[in-house]
């Protein structure tokens, strides 16, 4: 009986052995608990990093202002690592971390404690994020006192990685990434300390975006600057952006369709920071690398555009008014023919039938001498003008469209725009024929023309 027992004993818990082996506990699939919980506390807000936990798909946050808790829902992220912005300085936190996934929830991690405090900077605010074409272009509002701010790459594993060269301003461009691959990015405020982690933003670079351009170049001027960058493949058109700080904040200037552009009202004195995006159908590139221009008195005027049309024996000249220049003188075929401060001269005693050039200088604190395109006219016995009332002008987009009767005798029609009545003129525009399209206007404003004959090239106006 006692052997019987003992051997049935011993088969039940053998077969107990088998079962316990085989069947798995299902506690035993939950995360283990986040290690090497780090903080760095901030002014108002601390940021956390910890160790990736294998298997673990999500991480929540708990914060108590107990020592040991009980703690409290704070966030729940994907990522390892988070910022609270939401402490007040000198009060003591207490913060632990666990792993999720599908069969539960890890332990607490160790638990770290938190005493934020006005003697750290705060960590940047409102950062935003361009995805380029193998870039990406990051921007921050700034940090009273910042001297720099680091800016931190983390990858899908949870290592968070230092770019560098550091942020001397309000943006940064990661060139070493990878098209079709999401990125996670936190920007740090440095002075005598490092601040706390800003929120995490993520981008994912796309080869449907265009390429940022590779070089932009910025030549300086008296109140203005001249810009010429690098095509870029894949762009329709570019975004020009100026800051009077390294690295921004960036203010819009133009959307260009070509690979130049000259930035006009600007103060000597002062330097100005540079960069350029692409576009095309699909949205912006990463930022070009920046560059800067000193304006000074001390640099060229802009080169005056100069036009002119024929009178009897006389030539009507106008100029508009060149960015920095101070002066400007007038050369006639080589002849010089004064220095004048306006922006107009009317040549005479010319011979009707002769053709004179002219080309107008602009002149400043620099040496530099700047000169302005070269025009050609030939004054000429007067003609009829056209009759007002037969003067049609048509708008158009960015356009006018002006018709009139023929003048009999007339070879040649001549058209002042201007922009004001009786003003200057902006364009001459000849044709052979009674209409002409004056293209290059702005939408919204108001222009005037006025209409002149020719039998060869002189010509009359009409108002």
């Amino acid at each position: 009986m006692t052997k019987y027992y003992q051997k049935t004993v011993t088969a039940i818990f053998f077969l107990f052995f088998i079962l316990f082996s085989f069947i798995p506990i299902a506690s035993g699939a939950t995360p283990i608990p986040p290690a090497g919980l780090s903080e760095i506390s901030g002014n108002e807000e601390v940021s956390f990093t910890w160790e990736p936990v294998a298997g673990a798909t999500e991480y929540v946050v708990w914060r108590t202002d107990t020592n040991g808790g009980p703690y409290s829902f704070i966030a729940q992220t994907q990522l390892n690592g988070y910022a609270d912005h939401t402490i007040q300085n000198g009060d003591t936190y207490y913060y632990v971390v666990t792993a999720l996934n599908a069969d539960g929830q890890s332990p607490y991690s160790s638990q770290v404690e938190v005493t934020p405090t006005t003697s750290v900077l705060k960590a940047p605010a409102s950062v935003t994020v361009i995805s380029g074409n193998g870039a990406v272009s990051l921007t921050w509002n700034v940090v009273t006192s910042a001297v720099h701010y680091n800016v931190y790459r983390i990858s899908p594993e949870g290592q968070y990685t230092l770019l560098s060269p550091s942020a001397p301003g309000l943006s940064y461009t990661d060139r070493d990434v990878s098209n079709g691959l999401r990125y996670y990015y936190v920007i740090q405020t440095m002075s005598t300390s490092a601040g706390a982690y800003s929120d995490i933003v993520t981008a994912m670079p796309s080869a449907a975006l265009p390429l940022a351009p590779e070089t932009l170049t910025v030549s300086p001027g008296s109140t203005w600057a001249s810009l010429s960058w690098t095509e870029s493949e894949g762009a329709t058109k570019y975004v020009v952006y100026q800051a009077t700080d390294i690295g921004g904040p960036y203010d819009f200037r133009a959307i260009l369709s070509h690979t130049t552009y000259e930035d006009s009202g600007l103060i000597n004195g002062i330097t100005y920071y540079y960069v350029i995006a692409a576009m095309n159908e699909n949205g912006y590139s990463a930022f070009s690398p920046e560059a800067n221009a000193l304006v000074s008195a001390l640099e060229k005027p802009h080169a005056p555009i100069l036009i002119g049309w024929p009178d009897n024996e006389r030539v009507a000249l106008d100029w508009d008014m060149a960015f920095g220049a101070i002066s400007y003188s007038l050369k006639r075929s080589e002849t010089s023919i004064g220095i004048f401060t306006t922006t107009s001269y009317t040549d005479t005693a010319l011979s009707n039938g002769t053709t004179y050039y002219y080309v107008v200088d602009a002149h400043n604190a620099s040496s530099t001498i700047v000169s302005s395109n070269q025009v050609s006219v030939t004054p000429t016995e007067f003609l009829p003008v056209p009759d007002n009332k037969f003067v049609i002008v048509i708008p158009g987009n960015t356009q006018a469209t002006l018709t009139w009767n023929p003048v009999m005798g007339a070879k040649k029609y001549y058209v002042q725009v201007a922009d004001s009545p009786g003003g200057p003129a902006i364009q001459s525009i000849s044709s052979s024929k009674p209409s002409i399209t004056a293209t290059g206007l702005t939408n919204g404003q108001i222009y005037y023309f006025r209409v002149r004959t020719s039998s060869l090239s002189s010509s009359n106006e009409q108002g």
